[in-house]
């Protein structure tokens, strides 16, 4: 892509998946989402394009492309972008990581709103924010202040999302979430070595994740969320009107550049220690997920969404499967003249019945809805 691309479009008057953006994913190697979530003007855009740049060539905090910022939206499918894919490897080199990577992947890296920052107009995007939620290998959300009471319910209710479709089926593989806060701010002023200033970071960093942890845990304790469902990377110190070259010895410039590298580092064990689609598999999840959300237009304001969409999920598979079947019985009266010895067999033989049935669904779909809902095998 020459710059990011919606993940839906408009097509009189419905949002669709992009299908240039879908055959971009098929054509790629290994695929991986690395996704930016959170309210607007929080810095999604301008960290997407650090760590699509990296710091190779200059270090400015600066930075507008190739995602644009979120004042200059003006579209209604805008806030649900993708951009790719780049090796893996071409990353690790432009953040000068020396990472052996045994397989090389493609990354795309998806820019969305916050489930719970959308607006009357934007939340036609629910069901591909939800659907990317789902099949990105790694979610940040982005947030500036841990203490804001908004903050815990957006971090709550996004990484229960995350855990939704494990607690249906253990064996499911869960996006990790990370959280970035952006603008995190380390006393450099007391501080004369970058290596002290690394260790404060870490000292941040663990803090910040038990106050998270207590602070979701103390409203919400029965989301029964652990320190394992995250991590935490503080942002280093950015200066927003800063368009000149810093000084690559400015201890400011080095912590904040050390926690862009930060989200790259996580982003690539991760990857590395989790098994991940094909693209083959990814582009039929992602269809199948969509088709499951598509009429999804809102969400309810408790950030334990687990009961609520699992019922979703059953009505749509039950909404589903009746016009599936009422198709077939159609067919079946029409073919039944022709072919009444056949059908007579299917009446005897229950797993021939069983086969027909299952035929009427299509593959790729019956085999996500096993997966998600158990119990309507």
């Amino acid at each position: 892509m020459n710059k990011p691309l919606q993940f839906l479009i408009e097509r009189e008057g419905n949002l669709e998946l992009n299908e240039e953006v879908l055959k971009i994913i098929e054509k790629s190697t290994n695929p991986r989402l690395l996704l930016f979530y959170g309210q607007t003007r929080q810095g999604k855009s301008t960290t997407l394009n650090q760590i699509i740049r990296g710091n190779i060539d200059t270090w400015k905090y600066m930075n507008k492309s190739p995602f644009l910022s979120q004042t200059s939206q003006k579209s209604l499918t805008m806030g649900c972008e993708i951009f790719g894919p780049i090796k893996s490897s071409e990353i690790n080199r432009r953040h000068k990581i020396n990472r052996k990577i045994q397989e090389d992947f493609d990354i795309f890296f998806c820019d969305i709103e916050g489930l719970f920052s959308l607006n009357g107009q934007t939340a036609a995007l629910i069901p591909g924010i939800l659907t990317l939620l789902q099949v990105c290998t790694f979610s940040v959300i982005m947030i500036s202040n841990v203490a804001d009471i908004n903050t815990v319910d957006q971090i709550a209710s996004e990484i229960q999302f995350t855990k939704i479709l494990q607690q249906i089926n253990k064996d499911i593989k869960c996006p990790l979430v990370a959280i970035y806060i952006s603008g995190y701010q380390v006393d450099i002023e007391k501080l004369d070595e970058f290596d002290d200033c690394i260790h404060e970071y870490n000292i941040n960093r663990e803090q910040t994740s038990d106050l998270i942890y207590e602070k979701v845990n103390e409203k919400y304790p029965n989301l029964n969320i652990t320190k394992k469902d995250y991590r935490v990377i503080p942002g280093g110190p950015y200066e927003k009107n800063y368009n000149k070259e810093p000084d690559h010895e400015d201890l400011k410039a080095r912590l904040y550049w050390h926690s862009i590298q930060e989200i790259v580092k996580e982003f690539n064990i991760y990857s590395k220690d989790t098994e991940c689609y094909s693209a083959d598999k990814l582009i039929s999840l992602i269809k199948v997920v969509f088709g499951i959300f598509k009429e999804f237009k809102e969400l309810p304001k408790d950030p334990n969404l687990s009961n609520v969409l699992k019922k979703y999920l059953v009505d749509n598979f039950n909404k589903y499967s009746l016009k599936q079947f009422e198709k077939i019985n159609e067919e079946i009266k029409k073919d039944l003249k022709n072919n009444y010895e056949y059908y007579y067999k299917i009446l005897l033989d229950d797993s021939a019945a069983l086969e027909k049935l299952n035929n009427c669904i299509e593959k790729n779909m019956l085999e996500i809805y096993n997966t998600l809902i158990p119990e309507k095998n």
